[in-house]
């Protein structure tokens, strides 16, 4: 039987779309879900970009405090934050990242943070199973590696890392 978690009452869960697999710039927002405004004169400044993977951004509002992760990375090392930078997002405001699983296309990001984050020290709390090695073979039998965020690189840079089964 899976382990329950009982999660406390909060005032409020902003969730921020940073990467996806997909994007339509042209769509407007609606009561529920606020898109990235274009200025009126057009696309002439950076704009988001899409690739394959994902990255969210999550905010709990909690009695006028607000706490953030960073809920998986992307899949290139600036993709990510390169989004994060258009849509005005101080990285400080990040307070965690958390790796959903060891898929390329939700950890690969990682390098660009640790570059950017420096002598933060982030905790970074993932499943142990994301240190798998993964790849692909396709059928013409040509192999795609896809490689695994490194143990060795995440102790050397001081993570503070959380290396966790359960809920």
């Amino acid at each position: 039987m899976p382990q329950l978690l009982a999660l406390p009452a909060v005032d409020g869960v902003e969730i921020t779309t940073i990467m996806d697999n997909s994007l339509d710039l042209l769509m407007s927002s609606t009561p529920l879900a606020r898109r990235f405004p274009l200025p009126g004169y057009g696309f002439i400044r950076n704009q988001l970009r899409a690739e394959h993977g994902v990255s969210l951004l999550i905010t709990v509002l909690d009695q006028g405090k607000r706490e953030t992760i960073l809920f998986d990375t992307g899949v290139t090392p600036d993709g990510a934050l390169h989004n994060l930078a258009v849509l005005g997002i101080d990285l400080a405001t990040i307070q965690a990242i958390v790796l959903s699983h060891g898929h390329t296309d939700h950890t690969h990001g990682l390098d660009g943070f640790l570059d950017k984050l420096g002598a933060r020290h982030m905790p970074i709390l993932l499943h142990p199973d994301a240190f798998l090695k993964r790849r692909i073979i396709y059928n013409d039998t040509s192999v795609l590696e896809l490689p695994p965020p490194s143990l060795h690189d995440l102790e050397r840079e001081g993570i503070e890392l959380l290396v966790e089964r359960g809920p």
